[in-house]
């Protein structure tokens, strides 16, 4: 096994350890031969409390190494591997779960690493980088653990955002294509789930490195590999936890899925017929999703690539393989021929089974419900607004009379406003006529005693017009107090006023002296 390796330090920890990478391919050829061929770059534990990345990387070292195994020695043969078994070794060694010794979570630091803080992420791009400016990248892979689902599966990027990326001048790939390596490695391993794979790219997730390598450096086939802690849900294996020997058949499946996804690129027949299988099955998986007919448990805690956030609700969603007594056409999974005929680009040809052929029909029902969704929409407008207008008339009836009253209350209301002008105006008068026939008879405020009756106080007031000018604080008040407080008659109110035993004597009379 080790002609087959080359090991060498790609850079130093922030507590010095190394941080190894190793090189696998066959040294037969040329150098510009070798040169020429792809890379793929895998790595694994940037979480350190991850252990079951470890594993799958061991599972794809030990295939890759055999010097027995056809495929292995194929893989060897055609692409150069790039592996980095360890992106975060001094968090494990320091018994870390998810950061380094900065307090980082490296995975959210592909965007600008720093060589202070993030070295090793900060090497690891920049030989992404350099790969990718003088090779070919076909393919990087990111192994994680995943505590919320179930299964193992992966998080890709959509062809669909391709358009989004910025100071994108490249044409869009062909729609599906990235989804083709999840679909065989579901073939491959009984235990992978490509019902759970996601295809999203979200800005939350700008700084991993799935979405970094995809958008800066063009990799289409940019993925994050989780596999569950929880076990799987489906297989041979349903209800049981992952084992170190299942961990590692899947590192051995990544590898045959690879040698499978290399030989549909030199088969073009071969690969429309997968693209129709993928296109079927994700039929199926968006009209269960839009149904309802889900499986939807509450998750338990943080993912290591993807959040709550990246799935269609907000809760986790499972597809289940069987729903209603319908079981969902699963592709033949036999070995990749270069002889394999098929026709190109029609899915209805492509699908050769039966069920393949009745998931056409209802997908192709359901396009039609589509499209006519939208008459039935305008139809229920047109209900709703028929519904409107005849509650609105038969309301009317109610309303005219309230409507009519109101128009009569403000049509008289400039002739109440001008009638109170009035009344006020005559009142002012009254006033100032009683006030002169008091202030014409000689000694009128020393005769006056207010006791409580009403005709006095007002003409005390009135006096008080005409001598002081303006109003007295009663009338500005609008109250009748007791006693007026016109200065002229102010010892008729006080206790020791020789007239105030009188004036109560008087029983609220006026009293002369």
């Amino acid at each position: 096994r080790r002609k087959f390796i080359r090991r060498r330090v790609l850079t130093k920890t922030i507590a010095n350890n190394d941080l190894d990478v190793i090189t696998i391919t066959s040294g037969s050829g040329t150098a510009e031969e070798q040169l020429k061929r792809p890379v793929v770059v895998m790595s694994a534990r940037v979480h350190p409390g991850e252990t079951n990345a470890s594993w799958m990387m061991k599972g794809i070292l030990d295939f890759l190494t055999d010097p027995v195994d056809p495929i292995a020695s194929s893989l060897r043969e055609k692409v150069e591997f790039r592996l980095v078994p360890m992106l975060n070794p001094d968090g494990v060694i320091n018994g870390n779960y998810r950061c380094n010794l900065a307090g980082c979570d490296l995975n959210r630091h592909w965007k600008q690493p720093s060589p202070e803080q993030h070295p090793t992420i900060y090497a690891h791009k920049n030989m992404v980088a350099q790969l990718s400016r003088e090779r070919m990248l076909l393919l990087t892979l990111d192994l994680h653990g995943h505590s919320q689902k179930r299964n193992a599966f992966i998080y890709g990027c959509h062809s669909k955002y391709w358009t989004s990326l910025d100071g994108n001048t490249d044409p869009p790939p062909p729609l599906l294509q990235e989804q083709i390596f999840p679909y065989l490695l579901s073939q491959a391993n009984p235990s992978f789930s490509f019902e759970d794979c996601r295809f999203k790219v979200q800005k939350c997730k700008a700084s991993s490195s799935r979405v970094v390598c995809w958008k800066e450096f063009r990799i289409q086939n940019s993925y994050t590999l989780e596999a569950s802690f929880c076990g799987a849900d489906v297989g041979a294996g349903k209800g049981m936890h992952f084992s170190a020997l299942d961990l590692e058949q899947m590192g051995h499946s990544i590898c045959k899925s690879l040698d499978a996804y290399l030989q549909l690129r030199a088969n073009p027949q071969r690969r429309a017929i997968v693209l129709g299988e993928i296109t079927v099955l994700r039929a199926h998986l968006d009209r269960h999703q839009e149904s309802g007919n889900v499986d939807e448990t509450e998750p338990a805690d943080s993912s290591s690539d993807e959040n709550i956030e990246d799935l269609p609700t907000t809760r986790h969603v499972r597809f289940k393989r069987k729903t209603a007594g319908k079981v969902l056409p699963k592709a033949s999974s036999g070995p990749l021929s270069d002889t394999d005929d098929g026709a190109v680009g029609d899915c209805a040809t492509a699908a050769a089974t039966v069920e393949q052929r009745r998931a056409i029909k209802e997908t192709s029902k359901m396009i039609i419900s589509r499209l006519a969704r939208p008459k039935r929409i305008a139809e229920k407008k047109d209900r709703l607004g028929t519904s409107a207008t005849a509650e609105s008339e038969a309301a009317t009836p109610k309303v005219k009379p309230l409507v009519n009253r109101t128009r009569v209350l403000l049509d008289a209301l400039p002739a109440l406003c001008r009638e109170m002008k009035e009344v006020h105006a005559q009142a002012r008068a009254d006033w100032k006529q009683e006030a002169s026939c008091i202030s014409d008879a000689p000694g009128a405020a020393a005769r006056l005693r207010l006791a409580g009756s009403s005709e006095g106080r007002r003409a005390a007031c009135a006096m008080h017009v005409l001598q002081h000018g303006g109003e007295s604080p009663a009338m500005r008040e609008g109250v009748a107090s007791p006693v007026c407080d016109c200065p002229s008659l102010s010892h008729a109110s006080s206790p020791s006023s020789p007239h105030s035993s009188a004036q109560r004597r008087g029983g609220g009379r006026l009293v002369r002296a």
